[in-house]
Formats: structure tokens, C-alpha cells, sequence
């Protein structure tokens, strides 16, 4: 028995650090041509021996953790695939096929033994809540504790990068809220040709950014205003952190627990970092976190709710539709959820969210044209068709007639095609949308789409999948943060917009932000993977423990992930962060959940 798991230890090693590439272009020869030969070879002496001394412990099995084993364990393989070949069917090529199976199991075994390690503590351990003169201050100030800290962590980052990060989208916000012609005017057919400000990105943010470029020009200059705006919405996301925080020490949620979340908002990079820029998924996110708080709230207490919540569940679900184009879908998603599995208000939901729905269509269909803003371009939802027609021209142009390539042509730029494509970015082929496409030719373009399909699925499963992967998969560290210097808002001296000189403060804050997922362990709470996998793990939680009414609880989450999968992006955390950052809340619910009775 022994033998046998340091047989399956073995394969584990190989599956982390064996370099398949090198192997599936050179053969066997390939191996002893790996220059970092002797650097995987310790690593996987190191990984079998964690590996063992694991595994002495015993722990059994249950079909819930093998269940989980097998589909996370499909995601690292995928994700691998992808990230070597482009594709999964290389995998499947009689050379790579034993080589891919003993993959997988190596894969299986060391979630396998990752996921029962973590039952085996939660089973194991006991978790008292600890007490000390600092503990009993925090007892007695759940919000005030952690909103101090925070504020005080994230304050070197205030400095450092006085006054804000401007990345491009908020950069061309500011542009259009001052009246200047962007990018984003091209995109769709403007109403006025001299109203620039469009809904590419939504009119609330855009207006608010450049409110408070012209609120600092009144007080002092341009560069005070971004401030502004930076401190305004730090503070809003330290509120909101720490009266999460505050929630659930009132649900009796361990304080061990809680004060590990409050040094993850403080110290862990991607909160401040993302404190300090002012890209609209900041504010988003902090509203579906505000939701999570009333949906649990809501399922937990069983309670009838009064008219001052219902106001306020009204409230935060515009601010979630306003702040993101994409808003309504998750407040579509969530309403059969709440309306089956809360029957007590069933008629106040469906009044709320119908009116939300109502307000929000009102808004989008005769304010905004009234105003002659111009929506946002059908191209937005077309990544994934698109991606998959480029890669099937790539791949089996030959199948297309001259006719077929002239009605991709009316939709997309075919000459410049296979220049334009990006397996992990699909705006090189999405900005080359020809914005003047009938009715027609999008109806003639599908036809020629779902011809593809039929002849080639696999082609348009591995461009949708090497654009998606990241979200599923562990193994895969990218991740974004915001802190280089654009002069966007600059030209023509629109805005003066300028860092301080602290240049050596923000290149080590930079580097700790860029090298955190690295870090073994810690680093894995800004995995986007890791973060996908809770949440699949809590799905099936509650299923095998038959409390599907909580499952209303993940669907804000659910449905952020579904929408990363229509993204244009792979592993682009802002897409991301409204299940990220709302995974410290949700793993605290858990606990609760834990302990109710079915």
C-alpha cells in the first residue's frame, strides 16, 4: 500500500513539473535538452515528500470529495492544453496519450490530497475564539477595528501613487465627460456626432469622474480632484470591507476567522491597488457585495421584509445596473432564486425587482437617447462568435467559399484576420467591427457561424476555451494590477494629471503587487482559479447538504463567472473581481450555514 502512494506521489511530480512541451517536439531527447532538468527534478523529490507525509494521516474519501477531484483536476489539465498546445486534441495524439493520462492522475492525486487535507483540518481542529486585550477590543468594535486597520494599510499605497491610477477606460472616461472625441465614439453609430459620451462604459461613472476632475479645478487643480475621487472611493471600499466584517461577527462568525479576513483586505495587494484606481469595476463590485449581505440576510433570517430594506434592495440593485452594462443579467438571474426559495416575500421581490427592471429600461431606451448618448456597439456581445470564426479561418479557410468570406467580411476585417487573432484577447478582432452591419448581414453571418460549427465543433471549442480557461484554472497565476503612469487624459493638456516623485515607493509597492501570486499559499487568494473552485466547492456543498435556498446566495458570483466566460479576456482579473473579492464573505457564510440545521 505504501509502494503504490509513492508511485501515485511520483506521477504527481512528473504532472507538476515533467515539461510536456519539450516532450511533444523532441521526444524523449527533449527531456535531457530541458535546461531546468535539475531544478523540476528537486521540485518533484520536494512535492513527493509533502505528498507523503500527508498521505500518512489516512483520510478517507467521500463521493463529494472525489467528485470535486475529478472536475478540478479537468480544469488544471485543460488549462495545461491550452496553455502549451492551443488546443486539447494534441493530448490525444498516440504519443502524448499515456504521457496525458498519467497527467491527469497526477493532477487527481495532489487536489485529491489538497481537498481531504482541508476537511481533514475543519474536521479535526477545534477553532475557540481567541482572546486577548486586542481580540476584546475587536469584540467590542467589529467595524471600527478593521476599518481603522485598513485605512492605515492602504494609506502607503495613497501616497505612493498620489494622485490615483488612471488606466486607459477611465482615462477615456474622463476625456468623453469633458467632451472630447474618444475611441469609443467610433465603435457604434453615434445619435449626435457632437454628443461624445457613450454607454460603452456607463454614463454614471464616466459623469462622475469627470465631476470630480472639474469639483478639484473649483477647490485647487485637476490632480486634487482625482484625489478626490481616489479618497472617496477608498473610503467606500474600507466601509464596505469592514462592515462585511461587522456582518458576520454578528452572525457569530469565529473572530479567528475574522481577523484573518482583516488582514487579507489590508495586506493582500489586489484590495489596495484596486482601492486607488478608478476603473467603474471597483464601485460594481462593492455593490454585489452590498447584495450578497441582503440576499443572506434575507434567506437566513426568514423574515418578511420592511420598507426600509426594500428600499434599500431596490437602490443597490440600479447602482449594480448603472455601474455595469452587463448588471441587468445578474439582477435577471438572481429574481427566480429569491422568489422560490423565500415564498415569505415573494410578492415584495418581484415587485422590487420588477421595478428595478422598469427604471433600468426607462433609463437605457429613453433617457440616454433622449440625451443622445449612444449605446453600447452589438460587437460587445459577439466575442465569443467572433473568436470562433477567426480561428476557424486560420484553421479551414478552404472550407469557405468566396461568398462565405465576404459575408464574414461584411461583420469583421477577413484580410487581416489571422494578423488580428489573439487565442487569450478577443478586441484585436473585435475592434475591426464594422459598426454600419444590417439586420441581414448579421443574420447571413450566423448562418455561415453555425455552418462552422457542424463541420468543425472542436475548432470552435478550443478558440472559446483558450480565451476562457483561466477562470477555471489553478495553474495559471496571471492576474492584473493597475499602477504604470498613462498620460491619456494629458493630451492637449485636457487634464493635468501628474505622480509625485516618489518613483522608488511605487516601484517596490509595484513589484510586491506583481510577484504576490507567486507566493506560496498566501498567494493563492488572488487566484482567479482558486476562487472559482470555492465557489463550485459551496455549490456542492449545498446541494449534497440539501440547503439549495442558500444557493441564491452564490448567484451573483455564478453569474460574474458566467459573464468572464463571454469576456474577450482570459485570466483578466477585473473581470473577475466581483466573485474574488466577495470570496472572504462568502467562505464566512459557510460557517454559519455549517452549523443551521437542515
Amino acid at each position: 500500500m505504501k509502494n503504490k502512494k509513492i508511485g501515485i506521489n511520483i506521477i504527481s511530480s512528473i504532472a507538476l513539473f515533467f515539461n510536456y512541451q519539450l516532450f511533444y517536439e523532441n521526444g524523449l531527447i527533449g527531456i535531457f535538452t530541458d535546461k531546468f532538468l535539475v531544478i523540476r527534478v528537486i521540485l518533484g523529490l520536494l512535492t513527493i515528500f509533502l505528498l507523503n507525509k500527508s498521505s500518512e494521516k489516512n483520510f478517507k474519501n467521500s463521493k463529494y470529495i472525489l467528485f470535486l477531484s475529478a472536475i478540478f483536476s479537468l480544469f488544471l489539465f485543460v488549462g495545461d492544453c491550452y496553455r502549451l498546445f492551443g488546443t486539447i486534441i494534441t493530448s490525444f495524439y498516440p504519443k502524448m496519450l499515456i504521457i496525458s493520462i498519467l497527467k491527469y492522475i497526477g493532477y487527481f492525486n495532489i487536489v485529491n490530497t489538497f481537498l481531504l487535507n482541508i476537511e481533514c483540518f475543519f474536521k479535526t481542529k477545534s477553532f475557540k475564539p481567541l482572546t486577548n486585550k486586542f481580540t476584546l477590543f475587536f469584540d467590542q468594535h467589529p467595524f471600527l477595528t478593521p476599518f481603522l486597520i485598513i485605512i492605515f494599510a492602504w494609506s502607503i499605497y495613497y501616497i505612493a501613487f498620489y494622485p490615483i491610477v488612471l488606466p486607459p477606460d477611465p482615462s477615456n472616461q474622463i476625456r468623453q465627460a469633458l467632451g472630447e472625441r474618444t475611441k469609443y465614439s467610433d465603435y457604434s453609430i453615434q445619435i449626435d456626432p457632437n454628443v461624445n459620451i457613450t454607454n460603452h462604459h456607463p454614463v454614471v461613472h464616466t459623469l462622475m469622474l469627470g465631476g470630480f476632475v472639474r469639483l478639484g479645478r473649483l477647490i485647487l487643480n485637476d490632480n486634487f480632484g482625482l484625489f478626490l475621487y481616489s479618497i472617496v472611493q477608498g473610503l467606500f471600499m474600507a466601509f464596505t470591507l469592514a462592515y462585511s466584517i461587522k456582518y458576520l461577527h454578528n452572525k457569530n462568525v469565529n473572530n479567528r476567522y475574522l481577523m484573518l479576513v482583516m488582514l487579507v483586505y489590508a495586506f493582500v495587494p489586489m484590495f489596495p491597488f484596486y482601492a486607488i484606481n478608478a476603473n467603474k469595476d471597483v464601485y460594481y463590485t462593492l455593490f454585489i457585495l452590498w447584495l450578497l449581505m441582503l440576499i443572506f440576510d434575507l434567506i437566513n433570517n426568514r423574515e418578511r421584509l420592511k420598507i426600509k430594506k426594500s428600499i434599500f434592495w431596490f437602490i443597490i440593485l440600479m447602482l449594480i445596473c448603472l455601474f455595469r452594462n452587463n448588471g441587468i443579467y445578474l439582477v435577471t438571474f438572481l429574481l427566480p432564486f429569491l422568489v422560490v426559495y423565500n415564498p415569505i416575500n415573494a410578492k415584495k421581490i418581484i415587485i422590487i425587482f420588477l421595478s428595478c427592471m422598469i427604471v433600468f429600461w426607462g433609463y437605457k431606451n429613453i433617457l440616454l437617447p433622449h440625451l443622445k448618448i449612444t449605446d453600447t456597439s452589438p460587437r460587445e456581445r459577439m466575442s465569443i462568435f467572433l473568436q470562433q470564426t477567426a480561428l476557424y479561418v486560420i484553421r479551414h479557410e478552404n472550407d469557405l467559399s468566396n461568398k462565405d468570406k465576404r459575408i464574414i467580411g461584411n461583420i469583421i476585417d477577413y484580410d487581416n484576420i489571422k494578423d488580428n487573432y489573439n487565442p487569450v484577447l478577443a478586441d484585436p478582432i473585435k475592434n475591426t467591427y464594422n459598426k454600419y452591419a444590417t439586420s441581414k448581414d448579421l443574420t447571413d453571418y450566423f448562418k455561415v457561424w453555425f455552418m462552422g460549427l457542424t463541420k468543425h465543433p472542436i475548432t470552435y471549442i478550443d478558440a472559446t476555451l483558450h480565451n476562457t480557461y483561466g477562470y477555471l484554472d489553478a495553474g495559471d497565476i496571471s492576474w492584473t494590477i493597475y499602477y504604470k503612469y498613462y498620460n491619456i487624459v494629458t493630451t492637449n493638456n485636457l487634464v493635468d494629471y501628474h505622480y509625485n516623485n516618489l518613483d522608488k515607493l511605487r516601484t517596490y509597492l509595484a513589484y510586491y503587487g506583481l510577484s504576490y501570486p507567486c507566493i506560496p499559499v498566501v498567494g493563492l487568494i488572488s487566484n482567479i482559479g482558486i476562487n472559482s473552485w470555492i465557489l463550485i466547492a459551496y455549490l456542492f456543498y449545498l446541494l449534497k447538504k440539501h440547503k439549495q435556498e442558500y444557493i441564491a446566495l452564490l448567484v451573483p458570483s455564478l453569474v460574474s463567472l458566467l459573464i468572464c466566460f463571454a469576456s474577450p479576456a482570459n485570466t483578466y482579473f477585473r473581470y473577475a473581481m466581483p466573485y474574488v473579492f466577495s470570496t472572504p464573505f462568502i467562505v464566512g457564510t459557510w460557517f454559519i450555514v455549517k452549523k443551521e440545521k437542515n
